[in-house]
């Protein structure tokens, strides 16, 4: 809970762990790492939304295409990875 109370920037990977994103602060920005397949990224938007957390995601492939979007190993680009970065600090 503390580690995210004091974060100004959350980086983390779709998934159920965001539900911690509750113990932000508002204006706390949060860039979600997710699979270009996965279904349900709105609902990281919305919650952000609710929260007052700008919110930013950044998708990528899957290493093997047509397997479980959610337990996939995903590739990012790492220029646009960078340039995420860069836009959150």
């Amino acid at each position: 809970i503390w580690l995210f109370r004091e974060a100004e920037v959350v980086v983390a990977p779709a998934g159920a762990g965001l539900m911690n994103l509750t113990f932000c602060r508002p204006g706390t920005r949060v860039l979600v790492l997710s699979n270009q397949e996965y279904q349900g990224q709105e609902l990281w938007l919305y919650v952000c939304g609710m929260l007052g957390l700008p919110y930013f995601s950044l998708f990528g492939r899957s290493v093997t295409p047509g397997s479980n979007a959610m337990d996939a190993d995903v590739i990012y680009d790492r220029n646009l990875f960078h340039m995420a970065l860069e836009a959150l600090v």
